[in-house]
């Protein structure tokens, strides 16, 4: 007979190879079926108007609105193993001083 440690050694073993097993083939699934989003971004319109950061401020700052039209299909990242997508904008501007970057999260959904 064996013993306790060997049964529970027997058991470990046989779990982490099932563990391997479903790692494995989850890897497989992305490489078999590869994400290709694609997005196109049409800027509407940019209105640029002056005004103050804070009511009590003298300062006086530059504001941009920019409306604009985000067609993304996001549907071949949606698989048996998507819980969520998370997106996010990210805008690149020259300024006076350099270059701004300026990062914004959109809103995503956990069903498609």
């Amino acid at each position: 007979m064996h013993s306790t440690i060997v049964r529970i050694q027997n058991v470990f073993g046989f779990f982490t190879t099932v563990a391997f097993f479903v790692a494995f083939f989850t890897a497989l699934s992305v490489v078999l079926y590869p994400a290709s989003p694609t997005a196109t971004v049409d800027v509407v319109s940019v209105k640029v108007i002056k005004g103050r950061p804070q009511y009590y401020s003298s300062k006086q700052q530059e504001y941009a609105f920019i409306t604009f039209d985000l067609d993304a299909d996001l549907e071949s990242l949606y698989n048996w193993n998507t819980k969520q997508v998370f997106c996010w904008l990210s805008v690149v501007y020259g300024g006076g001083k350099g270059t701004k970057h300026v990062s914004a999260r959109l809103p995503s959904s956990g069903t498609h």
